[in-house]
């Protein structure tokens, strides 16, 4: 089983523990500090502890890899929308775009000015960490403006 994308970050990282560990810990049972970066094996470390009304006891500090938020969407990606002013708007495209569900909470708001604009996850994130650059295209995009070889190759037979 692959923890979903299109849940909120703090809840992949309980799937993640229930999955790994084959519990089924509800959400209001536990609750998270602010994970933080480490080196090695694994790129983040955060501490679990039970909510205030849970049964649970006792503290866990858990260690597992955070998503690079560039290498998640790839070389140079791209969104096309008239209605970006924020890093918040971004997200909210991103989120439909890929299905994901990134919240204000994962990522550092600021204006969007132009049309290249540089998301920044926030360092609390639980599944995102890094930062990507966004190219904003409006809805109506110039051909010249994203076709930039006019001289084909040509199409191949079948070997």
């Amino acid at each position: 089983m692959t923890v979903p994308y299109d849940i909120p970050s703090r809840e992949m990282l309980l799937a993640l523990v229930n999955q790994d560990n084959n519990t089924s810990i509800p959400m209001d049972a536990v609750q998270f500090g602010n994970p933080a970066l480490r080196f090695g094996n694994y790129n983040t470390t955060v501490v679990m502890s039970p909510s205030t009304y849970s049964n649970l006891t006792g503290t866990r500090p858990l260690n597992y890899n955070r998503l690079d938020i560039e290498i998640f969407l790839g070389a140079n990606p791209s969104i096309f929308s008239n209605d970006i002013a924020t890093s918040f708007d971004l997200a909210k495209a991103i989120n439909e775009e890929y299905n994901l569900d990134i919240r204000e909470d994962d990522i550092v708001n600021e204006a969007v000015i132009g049309n290249i604009h540089i998301l920044r996850m926030h360092e609390n994130s639980f599944a995102w960490y890094g930062d990507v650059l966004i190219t904003i295209l409006s809805d109506d995009v110039q051909l010249s403006s994203v076709i930039f070889t006019s001289h084909l190759s040509g199409l191949s037979y079948p070997s």
